[in-house]
């Protein structure tokens, strides 16, 4: 799996919402940044997929690398989704949220 390094370079795929939140501004891939270290934390590997998507980018795991165990996340995106993965990251329990989504 390619490690990725953020802020991450414009793919040049469409955006699945237009808004100031969407995909490669600044906010965006320092919310994913943070993402990305919770689900390493958790001892799982992260990816980016969807990408173009009608629906949007998603954010899912991998267990130890390997593609056979996996978890969608969520549609990061969305803004709703955003919303909630940001009260996540204020109140401190973004890595509670992440353990929560992978073991469900």
């Amino acid at each position: 799996m390619k490690e990725l390094t953020f802020p991450r370079e414009s793919d040049g795929e469409s955006n699945a919402w237009n808004w100031e939140g969407e995909r490669f501004t600044p906010g965006y891939e320092r919310r994913l940044e943070k993402i990305f270290e919770a689900v390493h934390v958790c001892g799982w590997e992260p990816a980016i997929e969807h990408q173009g998507s009608e629906d949007g980018e998603a954010v899912v795991a991998y267990k130890g690398g390997e593609e056979s165990t996996w978890r969608y996340l969520f549609q990061i995106e969305n803004p709703a989704v955003q919303e909630e993965v940001d009260n996540a990251i204020d109140g401190g329990s973004l890595e509670t949220y992440i353990r929560y989504l992978l073991t469900e």
